[in-house]
């Protein structure tokens, strides 16, 4: 009896699901040639994971924004493997990353120049820069403390103030307090005790070694790779994003960057959120609510046909 490798395997289909990671699917081989073991996923010639022969899914993670990745699957038998051609794939862009601050350099009295490098991870096409600035105005002279009036023609409104401590102090609200005998937790004072620790503007005792997380106004056990997400404590893992259902009082992990109606999922994974559903964006775009071509002119949340010169 002679032994041969699996014979057509064909390429893997890869979807992106976010910047990071994509989603490799594929079909058993045509001709297995024996009873298939497991599959192997290779990325660029490296060998990343391996599943057993019941899945034709790998979610393939850590990958780098904006970058071509050659993607295999190699299958294998009890006695030989074969891997299938290459798939090429790009991850989607993300946001740019490691921008230093920028360098100012006062030139008049009215002018300011400023110096900038690129990011060190631009993550994706530049296509340019945008400078912002606000204005930091001094408080007057003789305000002495929170001095909110209300107005009925221009609602409440706040002067502004200053607080002088001693030095080694530290400030709670509108309150100096030292910070060896006194802990300020959500701008409240409390007299500082062994065993407590902040939750919210509470002061709570908590007796075991390892430090405690506030979640939902209580203290809970700190656990790896978990968050306080709706009013629950839960395991949330990497490429992973929690969305909070406030109606039905629970919430929902899965894989993405953002929630849709209570759903996660991901912006730059090609779907689409309107209206808290979630739909496929190839071609489309939201429109007060309302799933339309992208070909049309969305404008005030109305649809409105392209006409050149208007």
């Amino acid at each position: 009896m002679s032994l041969s490798e699996p014979e057509g395997m064909s390429a893997p289909e890869v979807v992106p699901v976010n910047s990071s990671t994509t989603r490799v699917l594929w079909f058993p081989p045509h001709r297995p040639n024996g009873a298939v073991t497991g599959y192997s996923i290779y990325v660029n010639d490296r060998l990343h994971g391996s599943v057993d022969n019941s899945s034709g899914s790998y979610l393939l993670g850590n990958l780098l924004p904006f970058t071509v990745y050659n993607i295999q699957v190699e299958v294998c038998t009890v006695y030989a493997c074969t891997r299938s051609n290459i798939t090429k794939t790009t991850t989607v862009e993300d946001l740019p990353t490691d921008l230093p601050s920028p360098h100012a350099q006062v030139i008049s009295p009215r002018a300011v120049r400023l110096d900038w490098a690129h990011p060190g991870k631009p993550s994706g096409i530049m296509l340019g820069y945008e400078v912002l600035r606000r204005t930091l105005r001094s408080c007057t002279d003789g305000s002495t403390g929170v001095a909110p009036s209300s107005d009925s023609a221009h609602g409440l409104r706040f002067k502004c103030f200053y607080l002088q401590c001693p030095v080694g102090h530290s400030v709670c609200g509108t309150s100096c307090f030292h910070p060896e005998t006194q802990i300020c937790c959500g701008g409240l004072l409390h007299r500082r005790k062994p065993h407590h620790h902040c939750c919210d503007k509470h002061y709570f005792s908590w007796n075991e070694t390892s430090n405690p997380v506030c979640c939902n106004g209580k203290l809970v056990p700190s656990h790896p790779n978990h968050q306080c997400c709706g009013g629950y404590y839960v395991l949330i893992k990497t490429n992973e994003y929690c969305c909070p259902d406030h109606l039905q009082g629970r919430v929902s992990v899965g894989s993405g960057d953002s929630c849709c109606g209570g759903v996660p999922y991901s912006m730059t994974g090609g779907q689409l959120c309107c209206n808290g559903r979630l739909h496929d964006g190839y071609g489309l775009q939201c429109c007060g609510g309302q799933i339309v071509d992208d070909i049309l002119v969305c404008c005030d949340d109305s649809v409105h046909t392209y006409k050149p010169g208007k």
